[in-house]
């Protein structure tokens, strides 16, 4: 895999503390598929539904208006009328956690019932 500039970890986190937001948030508007790790789409699709926020939507919103990474969490806190619970965040986090730890174990896909932990 290239590294580029602009190459942003799933573990960097803004204002809100979700992890993946900010590399899905960056390799969605300057980042290229060789940025991409295999299971990205996996772990945005699942962290999004886990916030609240929906995968076509939230996509349209970034091509639409690019916008800083600060908007972008302003424009999902609006999104979901100005909250963003605690619970929600360390329930999503740990699931990005145990995806990626179940990633790093080399289990593949398709899963298999021994990764369903991996989504707890």
């Amino acid at each position: 895999m290239k590294t580029t500039e602009t190459e942003i970890s799933t573990s960097e986190i803004g204002e809100l503390g979700v992890l993946h937001l900010k590399r899905f948030w960056n390799s969605t508007l300057h980042g290229t598929n060789e940025d991409k790790l295999p299971q990205d789409v996996n772990l945005t699709r699942m962290m999004l539904d886990d916030i609240g926020v929906g995968f076509n939507e939230t996509n349209q919103f970034l091509y639409e208006n690019r916008p800083s990474f600060n908007a972008f969490e302003s424009w999902i806190k609006e999104h979901l009328n100005g909250t963003l619970s605690q619970e929600i965040i360390d329930k999503t986090n740990m699931r990005i956690s145990n995806f990626l730890e179940c990633s790093e174990n080399k289990q593949s896909y398709p899963l298999s019932a021994t990764m369903k932990n991996c989504f707890l």
